[in-house]
C-alpha cells in the first residue's frame, strides 16, 4: 500500500486500527531532486506472527523498490545531462559533428549544418559529403580523419572553402571513442577567421609602421647631419670673426640636430619592437648589468647592486629594458651620489624585477604620465633623453604578456617593476 501525504481516505476499507496493526515496514519515497514525496508502508493485520521468511519476502520487495527508485534517479539525473549537453552542443558556434567507421556523417551540429546550402543539408546526416569526389580528392579529404581513427587524435590548422561558398580558417580537432564496440571520431571545429584576420592586419600594420620609421629616420637624419655639418665649416671659417653670443648659438643649432637625430633613432628602435619573438636563455642578471654597465654611465661615486640569482628568460628584451630602467634612474637621479638597486626575485609564475633608486622622485603629473610616449610636456630640459624609456619597457614586456608598475614619492625615490610571466 502507497500512501502519499495527503491523499489518505478516510473510510473503513483504508482506514486500519493500531490495534489490528501487528507488523509493517515503511520506506520513505524521494525523487531526483531529494524530495520526499510520499512513503510505502507494508501491514500485517492478522494476529499470527509473520514468519521468517514472511520478512525476508517483505525485505526484499522493499530493496528491490529501493533499487528501482534509485535507477530511476539515475536515468532521470542522466536525461537531465544528455538534454543539457545536446544544447550546448547545438547552440555551439564551433562546428562539431561525429563520424563513423564508414567516415559517414552521423551526429553534426545546427553551427556545421549552417555551412551548407538549405537543399544539400539532407545529403549531410548518413553521408560523407564526399560521394561525387574523384577518388585522388577523397583520399586528401579524408587523410585527417583516418589520421584520427588510427592514433586515436588528429589535430590541425586549415583553411577550407564550405559548401556555401564561405572560405574559413579553423583549428580542427577530431578524436576517437568507441561505442557499443564500434569506434567513431569526434571533430570540433573552431573557427579562428577572424582572429586570423585581425593578425594579418596587425602585422601588415607593424610592417607599415617599420616602414615608416625606417624612411622617417633616413630621410631626416641626413638633412640634419647637413645643417651640423654646414655650421661646422661656418664656425671653422669664421671662428676668429664671431663673438661668444655667435658661438652659442651655433652650439645650439648643433645641439638641437643631435637631439633631434637622437630622436628619429629613438623612434626607429621603438617602431621595431615586436617585430621578432626571443626564445628564452639561462643567465645572471648581475652580471648582465655588468657587461652593459658602460652603456648607461653610472657615476663612480654611485653605488649600483644587483641580485645575484640564475633565471631563464629572453636575455636580449632583459637587456633593453634593465638599460633603460637604468639609464633613467641614473639621469634622473638628481645628484651625482646615491644608491641604485636592482632586485631578481623567483616568484609563482614568474620572475620579477625591480630597479630602485633613492633619487629625487617623480611628483603626481609626472608619474600619471610616465608611459606616454615621448611626453615632452613632462621632461626636465636639463635631462638627456627623448621620453622613450619607460613607454619601451611597457612595449616590450608586454610583448611577453608581462606588465610594468611604477612607484614614486617627491625627493625619496623611484621603483619600477617588471614582471615576467613563465
Amino acid at each position: 500500500m502507497m500512501m502519499p501525504f495527503g491523499s489518505v481516505k478516510h473510510d473503513k476499507q483504508s482506514v486500519i486500527n493500531e490495534l489490528d496493526v501487528h507488523y509493517y515496514y515503511g520506506v520513505p519515497l524521494f525523487i531526483a531532486s531529494n524530495e520526499c514525496i510520499g512513503c510505502l508502508f507494508i501491514f500485517n493485520c492478522h494476529s499470527a506472527h509473520l514468519t521468517e521468511q514472511a520478512k525476508l519476502s517483505i525485505k526484499f520487495v522493499v530493496q528491490l523498490l529501493e533499487s528501482k527508485m534509485a535507477l530511476a534517479d539515475a536515468h532521470h539525473v542522466y536525461h537531465e545531462a544528455l538534454n543539457f549537453q545536446s544544447m550546448i552542443v547545438s547552440n555551439s558556434d564551433n562546428f562539431i559533428f561525429v563520424k563513423n567507421h564508414k567516415f559517414e556523417i552521423i551526429f553534426a551540429n545546427n553551427a556545421f549544418l549552417s555551412l551548407y546550402p538549405e537543399a544539400q543539408r539532407d545529403k549531410v546526416i548518413g553521408y560523407t559529403t564526399v560521394e561525387e569526389y574523384e577518388p585522388d580528392q577523397v583520399e586528401l579529404f579524408l587523410a585527417n580523419d583516418k589520421t584520427a581513427f588510427t592514433q586515436g587524435v588528429h589535430k590541425c590548422l586549415e583553411t577550407i572553402a564550405f559548401p556555401n561558398g564561405e572560405i574559413r580558417t579553423v583549428e580542427t580537432t577530431k578524436t576517437r571513442f568507441t561505442h557499443d564496440e564500434e569506434s567513431f571520431i569526434v571533430c570540433i571545429c573552431v573557427d579562428l577567421t577572424e582572429q586570423q584576420h585581425l593578425v594579418q592586419q596587425f602585422e601588415a600594420k607593424q610592417n607599415e609602421l617599420s616602414q615608416f620609421a625606417d624612411l622617417a629616420t633616413h630621410d631626416m637624419r641626413k638633412p640634419l647631419n647637413n645643417i651640423h655639418q654646414l655650421v661646422d665649416y661656418i664656425i671653422e671659417d669664421n671662428e676668429m670673426n664671431f663673438d661668444n653670443t655667435t658661438h652659442s648659438q651655433l652650439n645650439e643649432i648643433q645641439s638641437r640636430c643631435r637631439s633631434m637625430s637622437t630622436f628619429l633613432s629613438d623612434m626607429y628602435e621603438y617602431a621595431q619592437i615586436g617585430q621578432e619573438k626571443v626564445t628564452a636563455t639561462t643567465f645572471n642578471p648581475k652580471s648582465l648589468v655588468a657587461e652593459m654597465a658602460y652603456l648607461f654611465d653610472i657615476p663612480s661615486t654611485m653605488r649600483l647592486t644587483v641580485s645575484d640569482i640564475e633565471v631563464t628568460l629572453p636575455q636580449v628584451p632583459v637587456k633593453m629594458i634593465l638599460l633603460q630602467l637604468l639609464t633613467n634612474a641614473v639621469n634622473h637621479y638628481g645628484a651625482s651620489t646615491g644608491t641604485i638597486t636592482v632586485d631578481v626575485d623567483i616568484v609563482k609564475h614568474g620572475v620579477t624585477m625591480r630597479v630602485t633608486d633613492s633619487g629625487q622622485g617623480m611628483n603626481d603629473l609626472l608619474q600619471k604620465n610616465a608611459f606616454v610616449l615621448f611626453n615632452h610636456a613632462n621632461r626636465n630640459k636639463h635631462v638627456k633623453g627623448s621620453g622613450k624609456g619607460l613607454p619601451m619597457v611597457k612595449k616590450l614586456i608586454e610583448q611577453y604578456r608581462g606588465k610594468v608598475t611604477l612607484t614614486s614619492r617627491l625627493n625619496e625615490g623611484t621603483a619600477v617593476t617588471v614582471f615576467w610571466p613563465n
